[in-house]
């Protein structure tokens, strides 16, 4: 009985050791995903930005993902023709002192076993230019890169987000600037709820040129996994235009092979289109020198309809999943 009580005592002491340990809400402080211009701007390397910025710093370079044609089920997958996944999802919960794959004591927060099957973790709950370092560290390891996200709500693009996104691209330096940034922090690209309207086509034209330098910086600094994620909603004039495949509408949001800017993130009504968007003659036409795996389809993962899985084995497009 005394040996059950002392090993009864140590397991509690033990739990309430790892409570203990629990990262409290508003312990760590997020950084703003509209101020992302303005942190450029602060920036000198090696110069803290704010207390806890080494949370959210990568220590691990990318690795280029890992391939073992032996072990595939469908031996005939190459690297050319095997589908991308983009994991564009909260990690954690979204509110309630949701601590998102930052240092914690609970062990369900900072463990994600999916690596081998995602290409990009586009951390949903993460602000635009942000991911937590150690959850940056483990997705390098595993061949998988990382982005938080600029959470633009559906509709006009309101003054507070139109700022945002022209201070972080007005210039050709703060451009510059936000690619070398994104290389020191460890972050993989940028993404985007882009489900807006706007008048300011200068902006938009801004923004496509941040996301090539983005790009072309990352992948000229070694980085195999570079990508930048543009939600398929607002197009080249700043225009809603959901469910129109690849087109006149979106080819310079998109680019080509010398100026390549962003990963298409189809809405979930992608199959609704005309399925003959999505082949190598549009990509010829539209962004020459670019990959179909390079366009994404939208599956929703909470709802929508399961039969159009069925649909991609046709079609040598990648998954993007929210």
């Amino acid at each position: 009985m005394k040996r059950n009580l002392f090993l009864f005592s140590g397991i509690l002491a033990l739990s309430l050791s790892a409570q203990a340990q629990e990262l409290k809400e508003d312990y760590m402080k997020w950084p703003d995903s509209q101020k992302l211009g303005e942190y450029v701007s602060q920036w000198t390397p090696g110069t803290p930005l704010f207390e806890d910025e080494n949370f959210y710093i990568s220590r691990v370079k990318p690795k280029a993902r890992f391939r073992n044609a032996n072990t595939q089920i469908n031996e005939d997958l190459t690297e050319e023709t095997d589908k991308k996944l983009v994991f564009w999802v909260p990690v954690g919960t979204a509110s309630g002192g949701n601590t998102n794959a930052r240092p914690n004591g609970k062990f369900d927060s900072e463990v994600f076993s999916m690596w081998s099957y995602v290409t990009h973790y586009g951390n949903w709950t993460s602000p635009q230019g942000w991911v937590p370092g150690g959850f940056a560290d483990v997705a390098h390891k595993n061949g998988v890169g990382v982005s938080g996200v600029a959470s633009i709500p559906w509709g006009g693009l309101g003054k507070d987000w139109e700022n945002s996104l022209n201070n972080m691209s007005k210039t050709a330096d703060i451009r510059t600037k936000v690619a070398e940034f994104l290389h020191y922090h460890g972050v993989d690209g940028l993404g985007y709820n882009s489900e807006f309207n706007t008048s300011n086509t200068t902006m938009v034209a801004n923004v496509r040129s941040l996301n090539e330098e983005v790009h072309k910086y990352l992948t000229e600094k070694g980085n195999p996994v570079a990508e930048n994620f543009w939600y398929d909603g607002t197009n080249d004039n700043g225009q809603l235009t959901f469910d129109q495949g690849l087109g006149n509408h979106n080819k310079a949001t998109f680019g080509d092979g010398e100026h390549i800017r962003t990963s298409l993130f189809s809405n979930y009504n992608w199959w609704g289109r005309p399925l003959g968007t999505f082949n190598q003659n549009t990509i010829n036409t539209y962004a020459p020198g670019r990959s179909l795996l390079d366009v994404y389809a939208g599956f929703n993962m909470q709802g929508g309809d399961p039969s159009t899985w069925t649909l991609l084995e046709d079609y040598d497009v990648s998954i993007g999943l929210w």
